[in-house]
């Protein structure tokens, strides 16, 4: 046990007993601030998903975005679906449109492969 200084400001300066290691240990660990990270979630569908489906995936993505996370809508294409992206396209405009008062999109939707995203923001 050691005799530690806490405050010299005082008259007479406080001291407290204790660890000196580990006291020095929780003084260097109050300087270091912890950075938030930004978690990016992702909501995948299909070019042939429903209205109401679309719905109540548009409505996870609301939740998401009010906790101040990213989120990644990525459109799967699968077999003969790559022959049409105009209808995973469509399909990523309405998405997008239902979430535009809560969120705005990163660039333009890209095409990587066999699936077509685009990463939304919060407000």
């Amino acid at each position: 046990m050691d005799l530690i200084e806490v405050s010299d400001k005082v008259d007479p300066p406080a001291v407290k007993i204790g660890d000196l290691r580990k006291f020095l240990y929780e003084q260097g660990r109050k300087g270091t601030t912890k950075i938030k990270k930004s978690i990016v979630k992702e909501m995948r569908m299909s070019p042939g998903i429903g209205e109401n489906d679309l719905g109540i995936k548009m409505k996870k993505v609301r939740e998401f975005l009010e906790e101040g996370h990213q989120v990644k809508l990525t459109v799967q294409f699968r077999g003969r679906e790559n022959a049409h992206p105009e209808i995973g396209m469509d399909k990523l405009k309405k998405a997008i449109a239902a979430i535009a008062e809560i969120g705005k999109t990163e660039g333009s939707p890209k095409k990587m492969g066999s699936f077509l995203s685009v990463i939304v923001v919060p407000k």
